[in-house]
């Protein structure tokens, strides 16, 4: 688990670069669908506590925090 560098990404380069670890995305940049296209990396881990703890104190004003694997239980809620 680290910090980043303050590089936009696209969502695939995120998802290619940190497979299935959660990432705590700045100012993402949304599609029609609401799904981020681009955004800047800001922390990622494979830990889900550690990703909540990270995002609750983030200083962005726009961030998601999402997983870049598959959810093998179906049970993902994603809150923006």
């Amino acid at each position: 688990m680290s910090a980043t560098t303050a590089e936009r990404l696209t969502w695939d380069e995120i998802c290619a670069r940190y497979p299935d670890e959660w990432v705590l995305l700045a100012d993402p940049d949304l599609d029609d669908w609401l799904d981020v296209s681009t955004a800047v990396l800001a922390f990622h881990t494979p830990d889900p506590v550690e990703a909540a703890r990270r995002a609750d104190v983030a200083p962005f004003r726009d961030q998601a925090l999402l997983f870049t694997g598959q959810d093998p239980t179906g049970d993902f809620v994603y809150i923006l």
